[in-house]
C-alpha cells in the first residue's frame, strides 16, 4: 500500500479516498473476506467526514505538521502504512479524529526520559 505524504485538508481527504478504493479493490480480489469491504466502508466514512468538516480541525494540522517533519523519513513512512492497514484487520476507528490520534500519537517524538 502506498504511503501518502498529507500537507493539508484536502490531501487528507484524498489519502483516505485512496484507501477506500485500493480496499475495494481488494475486496473483489478476495471476495470471501469481508475485512477488505469493512475497511473500504470505514475509509469511505472518514473522507466524508473531512468532506463535512466533522472532525478536529486542530488535530488535523498537528498530523499534517508532524508528516511534514516525517516527510521522507522511512520509519514513519512504515507507522503510517502500518496503522492504515490495521483498518479493518483489528483496528475499527470511531471517526476520523481516532485514526488522526492514532496516527499523531505514533509520529508523535518520545519524550526524553526524566532522572
Amino acid at each position: 500500500m502506498m504511503f501518502w505524504y498529507v500537507d493539508d485538508i484536502s490531501g487528507l481527504k484524498a489519502m483516505l479516498g485512496f484507501q477506500a478504493r485500493w480496499r475495494y479493490e481488494k475486496s473483489r480480489e478476495f471476495p470471501h473476506d469481508a475485512r477488505n469491504h469493512l475497511a473500504c466502508k470505514a475509509f469511505e466514512r472518514m473522507a466524508d467526514e473531512v468532506d463535512n468538516g466533522d472532525f478536529n480541525e486542530d488535530l488535523a494540522k498537528r498530523l499534517i505538521e508532524l508528516m511534514d517533519v516525517a516527510d521522507g523519513d522511512a520509519e514513519s513512512a512504515e507507522l503510517i502504512s502500518e496503522i492504515l492497514r490495521e483498518v479493518g484487520f483489528g483496528y475499527a476507528p470511531a471517526s476520523v479524529d481516532d485514526l488522526i490520534g492514532r496516527l499523531i500519537r505514533a509520529l508523535e517524538p518520545a519524550e526524553p526520559a526524566t532522572a
